[in-house]
């Protein structure tokens, strides 16, 4: 078995997640490849999205939270998001990559990965099993226009002396 972890470097999380993913296959002799999902649109791409995010998040954390809140709002539309349609411009790239290199399933651990591997379904079919594990601390906008095999929420409940 061959796994495809797609990540992003919009923060560590993503990668910590995968970083954890690899490790427990690895333990059980399955071979994983994690990669930064944004590459399939361009690594000029994929450093502008991470220096935004990051910036955003560190230096105005205010417009970080206008972003996040925009995000939200655009959710809740009938019609899917740009947010799918950008994922979705490069996600042939990422197809002929787990075509290329025979992987049997596609985990993200980023929502840009998620609708990009939505999109492969939609023009593909079931093609192949893929999986979403959700890395943030809170809902995720655009997770309900996605379309995967499964979904890994983790909640951890606050302790006793909270």
């Amino acid at each position: 078995m061959k796994i495809l972890i797609l990540s992003a470097n919009t923060g560590q999380g993503h990668n910590s997640a995968g970083k954890a993913l690899i490790e427990e296959a690895e333990k059980r002799g399955i071979s994983c490849t994690m990669i930064d999902t944004l590459l399939f649109a361009s690594p000029k791409t994929s450093k502008r999205i991470a220096q935004i995010h990051t910036k955003s998040a560190l230096y105005m954390p205010k417009l970080f939270k206008v972003g996040n809140q925009i995000a939200s709002i655009m959710d809740q539309a009938e019609a899917k998001s740009i947010a799918y349609y950008e994922n979705a411009r490069y996600a042939e790239r990422i197809y002929d990559f787990i075509l290329a290199n025979q992987f049997d399933v596609v985990i993200a651990t980023h929502i840009f990965a998620a609708e990009a591997l939505t999109h492969l379904r939609s023009v593909h079919g079931k093609t192949l099993y893929s999986y979403f594990v959700v890395t943030d601390y809170t809902y995720t906008p655009f997770v309900s226009e996605t379309d995967l095999d499964g979904y890994c929420l983790l909640y951890t409940s606050p302790s006793p002396r909270d």
